[in-house]
């Protein structure tokens, strides 16, 4: 099947979270390289002077955003907003099979760092190359075959056998790996992030999606090239928390489901009911 090649693709904007009345979370617009982003050390806001004092480490005011939502979310970021109000951000990747990978990412991450344990930055990479075959996996067989002498007449007969298979499986996923590289630095008054998502290999297809963290009350939509979402805070529901996604880079298509399930089967060349629960570039 041949494949279209495409240029490499750079993803860059801030994201941000605020109460009732004002622009919550905005991915703006922003150009060159994540490192000329601000690193944010502002962005881990101290709690009040008694609470310094009671607390061995400095609390988050509302709103404020975090890489990382769930475990096993790699790709992710969390923000809390107005009332505690919450809003989850999610890279998904397509395998040239067409799933979607989307959480429990950690069978697919391939780097980690760096990161600061504030969470004012981090950087992750992650691929469709779940290891299930590594080149050490090879070569043990290699070795079997390559000293006969040493192994019993059933264990060499084993590697034999199972050495075209596995490579072939091996090359096979080398040549349909994608790879991305996940950026997020948090913004001077600890409520947004600049993230980056570079694509580092051609073909590359990403999900950039907004939704509810843990399946509470939400509500989001398509505005203009991006997204927006609104939910009522946990704590105070009568107070409302925004956010909104605003890409740098135009989407191939994007949508607004009635559930992840809708998303995942719409971007994956289905069909999704439409609805409000969860939008995706």
């Amino acid at each position: 099947m041949a494949q279209h090649q495409m240029p490499r693709r750079h993803f860059l904007g801030t994201v941000g979270a605020a109460g009732l009345g004002s622009a919550a979370i905005g991915l703006t617009t922003g150009t060159g390289q994540a490192e000329a982003a601000p690193a944010g050390t502002q962005g881990a806001a101290g709690a009040s002077a008694g609470q310094e004092a009671a607390l061995p480490y400095p609390t988050l005011r509302r709103p404020f955003a975090m890489p990382g939502v769930k475990e096993q979310d790699w790709t992710g970021a969390l923000f809390v907003g107005t009332g505690e109000s919450r809003f989850a951000l999610r890279v998904g990747l397509l395998t040239a099979q067409g799933k979607l990978l989307r959480e429990k990412m950690t069978n697919y991450l391939w780097r980690i760092g760096p990161m600061t344990p504030d969470g004012a930055y981090k950087e992750v990479q992650v691929t469709t190359d779940d290891r299930t075959v590594m080149p050490a996996h090879l070569e043990a067989l290699r070795e079997v075959i390559a000293h006969p002498d040493q192994w019993s007449q059933s264990a060499v007969a084993d590697a034999t056998a199972k050495l075209p298979q596995l490579q072939k499986k091996y090359d096979q996923v080398q040549s349909e790996k994608r790879t991305i590289r996940v950026r997020y630095a948090r913004t001077g008054d600890g409520s947004g992030l600049v993230g980056a998502v570079t694509a580092l290999d051609d073909d590359t297809t990403l999900v950039l999606e907004l939704s509810s963290p843990w399946g509470e009350e939400a509500t989001f939509a398509l505005d203009g090239e991006g997204l927006t979402g609104s939910a009522p805070g946990l704590l105070e529901k009568n107070r409302t928390g925004h956010i909104r996604l605003s890409p740098t880079e135009r989407a191939d298509s994007s949508g607004c489901y009635a559930s992840v399930a809708d998303m995942t089967a719409a971007v994956t060349g289905g069909s999704g009911a439409p609805g409000t629960a969860v939008a995706a570039l």
